[in-house]
């Protein structure tokens, strides 16, 4: 029991009861620690597995100044865990000074049970030398974070790892099978990997060589578009066992028909557009949507496609905003009540070039005019059914590569079929947006 002051002690054990699950009295007593925080000790101790209920009456406690509580009582009900059903995991904590990171203060770890629902992580700090124990965990699968700031939760994992984590009696308390129990309905990259502009240099990947024999690693399965795809390229190159997997919501990628992510981020965008076609439709407005696609644009023509926009806008196929003022123009003197206009953000004649064309010529649509930047919303959601199986297909087939032992390839999908196609064929080219789409969307909007 903890106390946010000191207590009368002698009024609380009085007001004190703690019962079984069939509402039995448990013998015991109160041992305290000063005059704000107790513990319940019972005389015969705790069941493991059992059910409790503790009890406070709050109508006749005081503080040591005799000022009262409020009317009411706190019940918790709580079980009792046997000291089998727990465990620890402990390891290190590595900073890397020379890499331009030494912590400022101690460094803090925390744990969360995958599965728990939101529920409170774990947490210590690690020593000065790094090490950490986190201590009285239930089994199962955790994910574990390094940080330097306990207050905000800043995530160093660009400088901080995790290594020599060494498991306690618990025989499912695992690290190494950390996202084996992972559902599949997180989407972005969970794993906290980001582009590394380094690894360029074979300084670098020889680095990350020796980081993984030291470890044990004779494989990697890249999971990328086509920055991730150019180094997994580089590293077999080198010699290295390495397996793509096409994932980039961009869907831009040589050697597959279609990318993990990309119906998801289509499906966030046609969502986004179809929920501002009431607003477009009851003030009669145009909506310019600008969703991402720096160097492609298949979001923007696929989503447009799909949402009946007037105007498509891709770095693959400029509309100068004169043309769009002519085509917005055109639906309107056709009796539409509204317009869109999607636009992908690589575009070079995009949502700047139109906002500055528009100022004081509104009037020429026939329509007013909003913007909206859907940004880095499109990579987040929940991935659609599609982009399930796609991903439990292409997981597989990266899995029976290496067992095949076959490396240096990635793995797609073409015309249905999963297939392998040479790495080297891969990096450093891009597959341009389908022409046929971008004029069925020309002549569908007119």
């Amino acid at each position: 029991l903890g106390f946010g002051e000191a207590v009368d002690t002698a009024a609380v054990t009085a007001a004190l009861s703690v019962t079984d699950s069939s509402g039995k009295p448990v013998a015991g007593a109160l041992a305290w620690e000063g005059a704000s925080t107790a513990q319940f000790i019972p005389a015969a101790g705790f069941f493991p597995g059992a059910w409790y209920r503790i009890s406070l009456g709050l109508e006749s406690l005081r503080d040591l100044a005799g000022n009262g509580f409020r009317d009411s009582v706190v019940v918790r009900n709580f079980r009792v865990t046997g000291e089998k059903e727990l465990s620890s995991i402990e390891g290190t904590v590595v900073t890397d000074p020379a890499g331009g990171f030494a912590p400022r203060g101690p460094v803090h770890v925390q744990a969360r049970k995958i599965g728990s629902g939101g529920g409170t992580p774990t947490r210590t700090t690690a020593d000065s030398a790094g090490r950490f124990l986190l201590g009285n965990l239930r089994e199962g699968s955790y994910v574990l974070w390094a940080f330097e700031d306990a207050d905000s939760d800043v995530l160093r994992p660009e400088v901080t790892r995790l290594e020599e984590l060494r498991l306690g009696a618990a025989e499912d308390l695992s690290y190494s099978n950390l996202w084996s129990n992972y559902p599949l309905f997180p989407s972005g990259t969970i794993l906290g990997s980001a582009r590394s502009p380094e690894f360029r240099e074979k300084a670098a990947r020889d680095r990350v060589r020796a980081q993984l024999a030291a470890r044990g690693v004779e494989a990697l399965v890249v999971i990328g578009g086509n920055g991730s795809q150019s180094g997994s390229a580089a590293l077999a190159k080198e010699g290295f066992a390495v397996v793509g997997v096409a994932s980039t919501i961009d869907n831009d990628l040589h050697g597959t028909d279609v990318s993990i992510g990309a119906d998801t981020a289509i499906n966030v965008t046609l969502e986004a557009i179809d929920r501002l076609r009431t607003t477009a439709s009851s003030h009669r407005r145009v909506f310019i949507v600008e969703t991402m696609g720096r160097d492609c644009g298949y979001i923007a023509l696929m989503s447009g496609i799909g949402g009946g926009a007037e105007v498509i806008a891709i770095p693959e196929s400029e509309v100068p905003p004169a043309e769009v003022a002519a085509r917005l123009r055109a639906a309107h003197e056709r009796g539409k009540t509204h317009a869109m206009v999607v636009v992908a953000e690589g575009a070079k004649q995009g949502v700047h070039a139109m906002v500055q064309y528009f100022e004081g010529r509104q009037q020429e649509t026939g329509f007013g005019l909003r913007i909206t930047r859907l940004g880095h919303v499109v990579r987040g959601g929940v991935p659609s059914s599609a982009d399930r199986v796609l991903a439990s297909r292409l997981g597989a087939a990266a899995v029976a590569c290496l067992e095949d032992g076959v490396s240096g390839v990635l793995v797609g999908e073409v015309r249905g079929a999963i297939v392998r196609t040479p790495l080297a064929e891969i990096a450093g080219r891009t597959r341009p947006a389908n022409t046929a789409l971008i004029e069925l969307a020309r002549v569908l909007a007119t």
